[in-house]
C-alpha cells in the first residue's frame, strides 16, 4: 500500500500560507547596554550603530542623558558595535554573537580621544541573559550541526534540556503543551501532538538558529505552559556560502531487539541515506539575499511486526479450553462433535483450508487466550520511506539604513511511505 502524506495541492497552498506569514512575524532579539567613560562615568547621548557582518545591515540609535542605549526586534546574527562621542575614539566592539529570544548586554567603555582615533575590540555579547527571567540554552549554527541527532531532527535538541523527559514533558507541563515556531510562525504538529517534531520539515542545514526555553516564558512566549522551541531559517549573505551532505546508517551497526532475538527472527534492516545540499549568497549587494536548501531521506528497511495466528492444533480442529478447577483439556474434532455439533456436520472443509494457510506462529505468550488456541507470529516486514523537502527564503533590504527589511520563506514537504 502506497500512502502520500500529503497532496501536492494542499502543501502548494500552504507555501503561499506560510510565506504570507513570515512577512509580519519574525524571530528576533535585543541588544542594550550603557555607555561609560574610563573612570566608569555613563556617557550620554553617544552614538551606537550596530551592523550584521554577513549583510551589511545597519541601524543606529543614540543613547539616553544616562547613557543607556537598545535595540529592539534585532534579526540574530554576528554584529559590529560602534559607538561614537565627541572627545572620545571610536570604539568597536567585533564578533558580537546575538542569538534568537537571548537578550544580550554589552557594555561599551570610551577611551578618551579624538574621532581619527579607533580602538577595536574581539568580543561576544555575555552567554548568560540578564534581561528576563527566561531559562533555556541557545544554539548557534556550529552547535546544531556538530550536536548527534537522530535522522537529523533539529526539534529534538529540546530533549537535551535539564527539566524534559523521555517523552517530551517539560518541567511538569504535558508535552502537547510545547510550542514550536519557526522564523517566528507557528509550526506545531497539532495532530500527532509529538513532543519533538514539527508540523513542517525542517532540515538541518537550513537552520541558523536553535532556542529552547524550558521555563521563565515571558509575555511574548505565553502560548503555553511547555518548552517554546524557537528555530531560525538561514539567510544569505554577500559571500556565497553552501554545503553538500549525505548521512548512511546501515543494518550491520543495529543489534537485534530481544523479543525477535528470543524468537529467532533476524534483526530489522535498516538502510537509511540522508542527503542533500543548500546554497545562499546575494542577488544584490546589501539588499536582497536568497538561501535554498534540498534534503531527501530514503529508507529501505523492515519493522518488527506481531499478529495473532492460529496454532497447529486448532489447525486440525483441536480444542483446547481451562476448566474451571484450572486443568488444561483437549477436545479432538470427533469429540467437539459429540459434545457441541448436535447435527454431526464435522469439522468444516472450508475453514480447515482457511486455518491451514496461516503461518506457524512463533511467540505463543502473544496468543490472545493465553497460547490455548491461538499464538504470536513475530516477523519483519519491509518498509521504505522517501521524504523529500525544500526550504527556501529570500531576504529584502527595503532602504539602504535598514530600517524597512522583509523576508519570505517556503517549505515544500513530498513523503511517500510504502508498508
Amino acid at each position: 500500500m502506497s500512502l502520500s502524506h500529503v497532496p501536492r495541492s494542499w502543501v502548494l497552498s500552504s507555501l503561499l500560507l506560510i510565506s504570507t506569514a513570515s512577512l509580519f512575524s519574525q524571530a528576533t532579539t535585543s541588544l542594550s547596554g550603557r555607555v561609560t567613560d574610563p573612570t566608569g562615568a555613563t556617557v550620554p547621548e553617544a552614538v551606537i550603530t550596530i551592523t550584521l557582518d554577513s549583510q551589511g545591515l545597519t541601524r543606529k540609535t543614540v543613547g539616553d542623558t544616562s547613557g543607556f542605549y537598545q535595540f529592539l526586534q534585532v534579526p540574530p546574527g554576528n554584529y559590529t558595535v560602534k559607538a561614537e562621542k565627541a572627545g572620545f575614539a571610536i570604539l568597536l566592539q567585533k564578533n558580537v554573537l546575538l542569538q534568537v529570544n537571548l537578550p544580550a548586554t554589552v557594555e561599551l567603555k570610551l577611551e578618551v580621544g579624538n574621532v581619527s582615533q579607533t580602538i577595536a575590540i574581539e568580543a561576544e555579547a555575555p552567554p548568560i541573559n540578564t534581561q528576563d527571567a527566561t531559562i533555556g540554552n541557545a544554539f548557534n549554527e556550529t552547535q546544531v550541526r556538530q550536536l548527534p541527532l537522530l535522522t537529523r531532527n533539529v526539534v529534538e535538541l529540546l530533549s537535551l534540556q535539564a527539566g524534559v523527559t523521555a517523552t517530551g514533558e517539560v518541567l511538569g507541563a504535558r508535552r502537547d503543551q510545547n510550542n514550536v515556531t519557526l522564523d517566528g510562525a507557528d509550526v506545531n504538529d497539532n495532530q500527532s501532538a509529538g513532543a519533538f517534531t514539527a508540523v513542517l520539515p525542517v532540515p538541518l542545514d537550513s537552520v541558523q538558529e536553535f532556542r529552547v526555553t524550558v521555563g521563565g516564558q515571558g509575555a511574548n512566549q505565553g502560548r503555553s505552559s511547555g518548552g517554546q522551541v524557537s528555530l531560525v531559517t538561514k539567510s544569505g549573505s554577500n559571500q556565497f556560502h553552501g554545503s553538500l551532505y549525505e548521512f548512511h546508517r546501515n543494518t550491520a551497526t543495529s543489534a537485534n531487539n530481544w523479543f525477535s532475538n528470543r524468537a529467532g527472527i533476524k534483526r530489522e534492516a535498516l538502510i537509511r541515506n540522508q542527503f542533500g545540499g543548500s546554497i545562499g549568497g546575494p542577488i544584490k549587494k546589501d539588499r536582497i539575499f536568497f538561501f535554498f536548501n534540498y534534503e531527501n531521506r530514503i529508507d529501505a528497511s523492515a519493522a518488527a511486526q506481531t499478529r495473532t495466528v492460529p496454532s497447529e492444533a486448532l489447525k486440525q480442529g483441536i480444542l483446547t479450553l481451562q476448566t474451571s478447577d484450572g486443568t488444561t483439556r483437549r477436545l479432538s474434532a470427533q469429540e467437539m462433535t459429540s459434545v457441541i455439533d448436535p447435527q454431526r456436520r464435522g469439522f468444516s472443509p472450508f475453514i480447515r483450508d482457511l486455518l491451514s494457510k496461516y503461518p506457524v506462529g512463533n511467540d505463543d505468550a502473544l496468543g490472545s487466550d493465553g497460547g490455548l488456541n491461538f499464538s504470536g507470529l513475530r516477523f519483519n516486514a519491509p518498509f521504505k520511506l522517501d521524504n523529500k523537502a525544500y526550504v527556501a527564503r529570500m531576504d529584502f533590504r527595503i532602504d539602504k539604513e535598514g530600517k524597512h527589511n522583509a523576508y519570505i520563506r517556503g517549505t515544500l514537504a513530498d513523503n511517500r511511505e510504502d508498508l
